[in-house]
């Protein structure tokens, strides 16, 4: 009988991830071994396919492989030992150098063409993925079999590389220009698309790697609202951050893609699809399998439009109420805003559905170049966020940029949040209402910023949600404060938080529950140095802006304006 065996996927010391997907051990004539689906960061799968003696192992890569490519496969990769280094591999610690060197190591693969299939010298096989701290694809299958026994497959549909195409849309359609390296230079591609039926179209990208750096300056991918570059500019895209449920106005969609000479990405994959008019999508499809969509005047006008109730799910309750949210998950009021290419730039506060409250700083001298950033809600993991282009960037008037005294920002969105269950505003104090928090108040504070200080790759691709307990004010007026030219003003707060804020995290907010029982944001964060300073230092508080200081500023422009 056959025996297929896996060593479990260390996430943790000898523990098991629950990402590896495939069973540690397995058993049969045949089997399939799989990653998760899209696979993650820091991951250590092995698994250990044994058959019967006598037999061989046949190994064929299915209709999915994709992993990040680089060279020498140096990132994440896939390698397979053959039956004489099975003993010797299973010895080592799961993704070990050591194991590169044995005799019958083959790989290590990476990228997005297909190994040719493979036949073990014996009646064992050693199957290990390792992934590193950044970028992940969609994965691989591989299938096995012995004694003759077939495994059915699914076969990948044929999608050619295309550049250049015209093509009426009829439901859905793929186009890809993917490269196993980087993308040729000089590229410039030209994408029309009109739908059949005559509804809008939506853009979504399943894969997505173009250089990313200086607001899309050299590599990009254009989205236009219309049949040719004339029309209005939806949004420029370029690094990991590829257009998501993005939607024509009308039944044309005009796409560039560009690249200079120089660092290209590997490329890009969309799926292109027949959408719905309205200013809001609904998370979930019809029966018929078909977008829906409902304005905001469909909001809350008890009349289900969306299957899963999106746009009566969060009517009951007013700002802050978040029914649904446990300790441990991110606030429905959080927002991430990144630059163009996806990295982590700051974070901020959703207050209404028109306006993200963050920093200044954050834009300091950039607060004239709103398509360079975009703003993500919705989610604790950034790929899974609903996305937001920015229409304008509002700097504090009295922002002064040397001490950050007035260090606030608002952020008005380019369509108005979907408010539902996982995303709606945090309250935002009342034009005359003073809403501090006393000393020793337990808030949270939350944002995606890095986890090390020194590590540029370490931005958190999962929110990190904190306690912070409020100090008096004289808490942030000592140590490291007093060597800063950062003036902490009456109008802060200062708040200890249970784990570091870093690069990033600046503009995250500082939410309080009140005696109504609802989540306000109480602060912005200004300065932290906790993630800088080690020893003692390094529980510094943090210095929040006081947000009911700026009541008259914050309320007439984001609340008298967008009502």
């Amino acid at each position: 009988m056959a025996y297929l065996y896996a060593v479990l996927c260390l996430a943790f010391v000898y523990g098991v991830s629950g990402q590896c997907t495939t069973p540690a051990f397995l058993t049969g004539a045949s089997g399939v071994v799989a990653s998760a689906n899209p696979y993650l960061n820091n991951q250590k799968c092995r698994w250990t396919i044994t058959v019967a003696a006598g037999n061989r192992i046949d190994l064929t890569f299915g209709g999915r492989f994709d992993i990040e490519n680089s060279q020498g496969c140096q990132y994440d990769a896939l390698h397979i030992y053959d039956t004489q280094s099975v003993a010797a591999v299973t010895r080592n610690q799961v993704c070990s150098q050591q194991s590169l060197t044995l005799p019958g190591h083959k790989g290590p693969f990476c990228g997005f063409t297909k190994p040719r299939p493979l036949v073990s010298t014996g009646n064992q096989v050693v199957i290990e993925f390792c992934t590193d701290t950044s970028s992940t694809a969609t994965g691989f299958d591989i299938q096995y079999s012995t004694n003759g026994a077939v495994v059915a497959t699914t076969r990948a549909p044929t999608v050619a590389t295309v550049c250049n195409e015209n093509v009426v849309v009829d439901g859905r359609h793929t186009v890809t220009y993917y490269s196993n390296t980087e993308l040729p230079n000089y590229l410039d591609c030209k994408y029309s698309y009109r739908s059949k039926s005559g509804r809008p179209l939506k853009v979504t990208a399943t894969r997505f790697s173009l250089e990313g750096v200086l607001g899309c300056r050299y590599d990009s991918l254009k989205v236009y609202d219309g049949p040719n570059a004339t029309v209005a500019l939806i949004g420029t895209f370029c690094g990991t951050n590829g257009p998501s449920s993005v939607r024509t106005t009308g039944s044309n969609l005009y796409m560039t893609l560009t690249s200079d000479e120089y660092t290209n990405g590997k490329g890009i994959s969309l799926e292109i699809e027949e959408s719905c008019t309205g200013t809001h999508l609904c998370s979930a499809k019809n029966e018929a399998g078909q977008d829906v969509c409902y304005s905001d005047a469909q909001t809350c006008d008890n009349t289900n439009q969306c299957p899963d109730r999106q746009d009566e799910s969060f009517c009951a309750q007013d700002c802050g109420a978040f029914p649904n949210w446990v300790a441990g998950q991110p606030f429905p009021g959080a927002a991430a805003i990144t630059n163009i290419d996806g990295q982590i730039h700051c974070g901020g506060a959703l207050i209404n559905k028109n306006y993200v409250l963050t920093t200044a700083h954050c834009f300091h001298r950039l607060d004239d170049k709103p398509n360079r950033f975009v703003v993500k809600l919705g989610a604790s993991v950034l790929a899974d966020a609903y996305v937001s282009q920015i229409e304008r960037i509002i700097v504090h008037p009295q922002f002064n940029p040397k001490n950050l005294v007035n260090n606030l920002a608002l952020i008005k969105l380019s369509r108005p949040a979907p408010v539902q269950t996982t995303i709606a505003p945090f309250c935002y104090p009342t034009a005359d209402a003073t809403q501090t928090p006393p000393a020793n108040t337990v808030c949270y504070t939350l944002g995606w910023g890095r986890t090390s200080p020194t590590n540029i790759n370490s931005y958190a691709s999962t929110v990190k949600q904190f306690t912070a307990t409020v100090q008096p004010l004289a808490s942030c007026r000592t140590g490291a404060y007093t060597s800063s030219p950062v003036v902490v003003d009456d109008n802060s707060i200062c708040a200890r938080t249970s784990g570091a804020l870093c690069y990033g995290d600046n503009g995250a907010p500082l939410v309080c529950r009140a005696a109504d029982g609802k989540w306000h944001v109480s602060g912005i964060n200004s300065v932290a140095f906790s993630c800088t300073l080690t020893g003692s230092a390094a529980q510094l508080p943090s210095a929040f802006v006081r947000v009911d200081a700026h009541n008259a500023w914050v309320r007439a422009t984001a609340f008298e304006s967008s009502a």
